[in-house]
Order: C-alpha cells, then sequence, then structure tokens
C-alpha cells in the first residue's frame, strides 16, 4: 500500500513540473534510446541511470523511447518496462500514457544503484541453474550476451561458490547450490 502511495504521490509532484521538464526547480535528466536495439537500450539506460545517481540526490529521469511504428507499443518501449518492473526494488517508474498521455516516454524515480550487466547475467544464470544446465545449454540461453560474458560469469559463479560444477556424459554442467 505504501508503494502505491509513493507512486500517486511522485505522480503529482511530476505532472506540475513535467511541462517545463523540471523537477524542484532543476531539470530533469532525461536520455533517448530511439534507434537502439533492445539490449543496447537497455544497456545505455543502466549506464546513465548509475552515472548520474549519487545518495544525495536521486533525480527523477525522463526515458524517451518511442512508441513504434506499429501504434500498439515499440519493442524498446515493452521490454525496458519490464526491465524496469523486474527491478522495482531499486526504482520507481510511471508510464508517460498516465501522466502526459504519451506512451512514447517512461518516468524513472531512482532508489539505488542497478546492478551492472555482469552482474545482472550472473543473476539469471544462477535462477537459470537452479536444474542443473550443460555449458552448451548455458550459452544457448544466453547467446545474446556474447561467448565471453558467460564463459565471465560463469566463471564468476564457480570462484563466489553459488554454482557446483560437475561432469555428465562428458558435458561440463552447472547447477545452482
Amino acid at each position: 500500500m505504501k508503494i502505491l502511495e509513493n507512486i500517486e504521490r511522485l505522480k503529482i509532484i511530476m505532472l506540475k513540473n513535467l511541462f517545463d521538464n523540471t523537477y524542484n526547480g532543476k531539470v530533469m535528466k532525461e536520455i533517448d534510446l530511439h534507434e537502439l536495439k533492445v539490449k543496447e537500450a537497455i544497456e545505455k539506460f543502466v549506464s546513465f541511470y548509475n552515472s548520474n545517481f549519487s545518495q544525495k540526490e536521486k533525480e527523477e529521469i525522463r526515458v524517451v523511447h518511442g512508441y513504434g511504428a506499429s501504434g500498439v507499443g515499440g519493442t524498446i518501449c515493452v521490454e525496458l518496462r519490464k526491465f524496469l518492473e523486474a527491478h522495482s526494488e531499486y526504482l520507481v517508474f510511471i508510464e508517460g500514457e498516465r501522466l502526459l498521455k504519451n506512451p512514447g516516454v517512461t518516468f524513472v524515480k531512482p532508489r539505488k544503484r542497478l546492478p551492472d550487466i555482469q552482474s545482472r547475467l550472473e543473476m539469471e544464470i544462477l535462477e537459470y541453474c537452479s536444474v542443473a544446465r550443460s555449458m552448451e545449454k548455458i550459452h544457448n540461453k544466453f547467446r545474446k550476451e556474447g561467448a565471453e560474458l558467460v564463459k565471465k560469469a560463469l566463471k564468476s559463479l564457480k570462484n563466489s561458490n553459488y554454482v557446483e560444477v560437475f561432469s555428465k556424459n562428458g558435458h561440463q554442467c552447472y547447477v545452482k547450490l
């Protein structure tokens, strides 16, 4: 209930200030993710979010992602909001259509730093390995991240004793401990 109250309070404050793109007299930070691939857009957002994050001031960010030519929501819009929802312990967000009837933007209020790409990948791999998986299956599942990044994440998980590594039928397998 408290989260809903905070979202509504944030919505009212932001509504008062959005038309001049300010918040508490300061220019609101903005990032434009148009014409990027989804992975690039999320990486750029995380980098921007974390580089503009400080403990004293957690300035709101206006994320411009567009709505897509189809009229039913662009891929960046949909995937970014899924990402934001999955990381709700780090931030609060409000869809632009709720504030300004503009589905091409999302407003984000930081709470704490987002995990970097490597940390997020490690968490996803660890979740995936709740059931024993071969290295081939892991690489296939996370191929979009690139083989080197996946290999580095697996090594880090192994060194931190988050996964057990064993051999089965000649395949190296990983399982979450």
